[in-house]
């Protein structure tokens, strides 16, 4: 019986990698890490990137809104400004003038 339990550690051991093989699974092991913590990374400041730019957006969106919104109101003004005066040309014009006025040549004046 005794040389039944030897036998199956032997099998077992004989199965098992070598402590180099163990070795170079962990240096393997390790480099992958190293990559995916670099990857990681990169992931972390393009997200932040990503969300420094999205957030430069919303307020270039809120300001380009509020650009038309006073482009509009000027709009209205130079439109009202623009009725104001044609009015004004045409009360103007309805009126006579009291006094006329005469085109002088200077060559004609002299001195008193």
């Amino acid at each position: 019986m005794a040389k039944d339990i030897e036998s199956d550690v032997s099998d077992d051991d004989s199965n098992s990698p070598s402590i180099y093989e163990l070795l170079d699974l962990v240096h393997e092991h390790q480099k992958v890490t190293k990559k995916q913590s670099k990857e990681i990374k990169q992931l972390n400041a393009s997200n932040d990137l990503n969300a420094s730019l999205a957030t430069n957006y919303d307020d270039l969106l809120c300001k380009f809104k509020l650009l038309i919104m006073e482009y509009e109101e000027l709009k209205l003004k130079i439109e009202r400004i623009k009725n104001e005066t044609n009015d004004f040309l045409e009360i103007e014009q309805s009126i006579p003038f009291a006094i006329p006025i005469f085109k002088v040549d200077a060559s004609l004046l002299t001195l008193i």
